[in-house]
């Protein structure tokens, strides 16, 4: 029997590592910014600029962590497929 897809778990494993550090150096990277000095005309801008970029690091670690997450299933579901099939084979035998 030939296999036409092979999966290598382990390197889809070594990938969740580097993904949930860069998720947390975003979300460590965009902490609450100092105060705007009020009056000034671009006070209100900055601090809408601000939050947006703070909105959307949190959506992208978010992302991040959740990739992670689906690499580790997608691994563990292969690795229990090809169990599966390794135990119906020597059943066969």
């Amino acid at each position: 029997m030939r296999s036409d897809l092979e999966v290598d778990t382990e390197a889809l494993r070594a990938c969740v590592r580097p993904l949930l550090e860069l998720s947390a150096t975003v979300r460590a990277a965009h902490a609450p910014p100092s105060p705007s000095v009020p009056g000034w005309s671009t006070a209100e801008a900055a601090d809408a600029l601000a939050n947006t970029s703070r909105v959307r690091a949190g959506l992208l670690a978010t992302d991040l962590d959740q990739a992670a997450d689906r690499l580790t299933a997608v691994a563990d579901d292969y690795d229990a497929a090809d169990d599966q099939i390794a135990g119906l084979l020597r059943a066969v035998r």
